[in-house]
């Protein structure tokens, strides 16, 4: 297993057409984020708006190369290449407009920290306040972890040059088929070859296709993305604590998530889980900024860019349907103080509008049905209400939940934690559910974590009843699949501890 099924194609572009061709994902990621979010500019959110914006990259990258090779149309040719960079700098330069205040607004945004008295004339200016001892720690921590796990992850490339048996026979292979841009959509969804998931979606192989038509380069295109997807995962998840939290939490959150120990196996693999566990870490992080922001405006952009991590992730797998329908009903259940149900949905479908079209085309016109779906029929309630299915896909999948392989002692730890803040005032009540504020300390509510929760219990539910209905038998399908897709949700997991038990950035200690 030396190399992909399909030969990889070493034709690199032009030095322009290259060039373009690398910068207009780039900028029109930049442009499209700007325009579902003009008015989210703050440091605060700086980290998560850089996680979505990689995201979005590679997403775009795919839709570019996805429209090209079903069309025959050469991935290396510029000009689409042009007109995205010259439409994306369009809407760069209108937005980076200052923003006119806004008459018959009352006082700044209530969920922002009040301003500092300004010092009397003549005093010396204080010195900006000094990070404190714990977060030293924990940020020199966090770059020790950094350090090495790029050093596992490019000691692993090096074994899997081409990635894993998932990524020749699935990701890559779609790839090269888009790379050689056939005038016919049905070579690349033929359905002759149903042990390759011809009706996977198409956001990794279009934007491993996409880089490599530019580029030229074939060897190490899945580990750039690898270390990319990595990277956003845990920007993601350390850029949402970072907003909401104090500075020692986020990093020790960024920590734990870096060195997952399934990731850093994942990272060099050219598979799909990585990005989808990214993306699904964006889009709850988007959605607990939501949750505590007294401002509509910022409410809604928050969770416009929670649905466009939504779209990717959908863009990405299969996965991302259940993915998609359960942060639908997160926001839907978990009403917003700022905002209605339906502008709250309505907000979520708008950000992932483009990538809802793009797998709404591809399964409607070219892509096979799925051989789950192909599979229901009248034994499907049967399968259904069968307790032993049940009983063995559940502990299955609290097996592999808990397995120190896969996430060494995170989960251990992070349930310590709970039981330990669960003590005393809160022991009657669900360490998931927190009381209103923080009682004495007077802090603003706590809630963040509870679009996170509610997301991933919706999720895996959903996860789990698949495996009750496949048409696979249950062992196997658990014991191939099951350890894959619980990744999708592990950080998102220990993101919402970390919010829970961490207190609020602007609060009394």
């Amino acid at each position: 297993m030396n190399g992909p099924v399909v030969a990889p194609l070493a034709l690199a572009a032009p030095p322009l057409a290259a060039a373009l061709g690398l910068a207009a994902p780039l900028l029109a990621a930049l442009a499209l984020v700007r325009a579902l979010a003009p008015t989210t500019r703050d440091r605060a959110t700086l980290v998560l708006r850089a996680a979505t914006v990689a995201l979005a990259t590679t997403g775009i990258a795919s839709l570019l190369a996805v429209a090209k090779g079903v069309t025959g149309t050469p991935l290396a040719a510029g000009a689409l290449e042009a007109v995205v960079v010259v439409a994306s700098l369009a809407v760069l330069a209108i937005g980076t407009r200052p923003l006119r205040p806004r008459t018959g607004l009352a006082s700044p945004a209530p969920d922002l920290p009040p301003p500092a008295p300004m010092p009397p004339m003549g005093a010396p200016l204080a010195a900006p306040p000094r990070a404190g001892r714990a977060t030293v720690v924990a940020r020199v921590a966090l770059a020790v972890g950094v350090i090495a796990a790029l050093v596992a992850v490019v000691a692993r490339a090096r074994k899997l040059p081409d990635g894993d048996w998932d990524a020749i026979c699935f990701w890559t292979f779609r790839a090269r088929l888009l790379a050689a841009a056939p005038a016919d959509p049905a070579a690349i969804f033929t359905h002759h070859l149903p042990d390759t998931h011809p009706d996977y979606p198409l956001l990794l192989p279009g934007a491993i296709a996409w880089i490599e038509a530019h580029t030229g380069v074939t060897r190490h295109t899945g580990l750039a993305l690898g270390l990319l997807f990595h990277a956003a995962l845990v920007a993601a998840v350390g850029g949402t604590v970072a907003a909401l939290r104090r500075a020692p939490a986020a990093a020790i959150a960024a920590l734990a998530v870096l060195t997952l120990p399934r990731f850093l196996r994942l990272a060099p693999s050219w598979t799909a889980d990585l990005p989808v566990a990214a993306m699904f870490a964006t889009a709850v992080g988007w959605l607990a900024l939501a949750s505590e922001t007294a401002s509509p405006s910022r409410d809604r952009e928050a969770r416009r860019l929670a649905g466009l991590a939504l779209g990717l992730a959908l863009w990405t797998k299969n996965e991302g349907c259940a993915q998609f329908v359960a942060g639908a009903l997160t926001v839907v259940v978990l009403r917003s103080p700022t905002l209605s149900r339906a502008r709250s949905l309505l907000a979520l479908v708008v950000g992932a509008a483009p990538f809802l079209v793009a797998y709404a085309v591809q399964h409607a016109l070219w892509a096979p049905p799925n051989d789950l779906v192909a599979g229901q029929g009248p034994s499907t309630l049967a399968r259904l209400t069968d307790p032993a299915r049940w009983t063995l896909l559940l502990r299955e999948m609290a097996s592999h939940l808990v397995s120190t392989k896969s996430w060494g002692f995170a989960f251990p730890v992070a349930l310590l934690a709970l039981a330990a803040a669960s003590i005393g005032p809160l022991a009657r009540r669900m360490p998931f559910l927190p009381p209103a504020g923080d009682g004495a300390t007077g802090a603003a509510p706590r809630v963040a974590h509870r679009p996170v929760t509610l997301c991933v219990v919706l999720v895996l539910a959903a996860y789990a009843t698949v495996y009750a209905i496949t048409p696979q038998p249950l062992a196997w399908h658990l014991d191939t699949s099951c350890e894959r897709i619980l990744a999708h949700v592990v950080p998102s997991v220990l993101l919402a501890v970390v919010l829970r038990l961490s207190p609020p950035r602007h609060c009394a200690s």
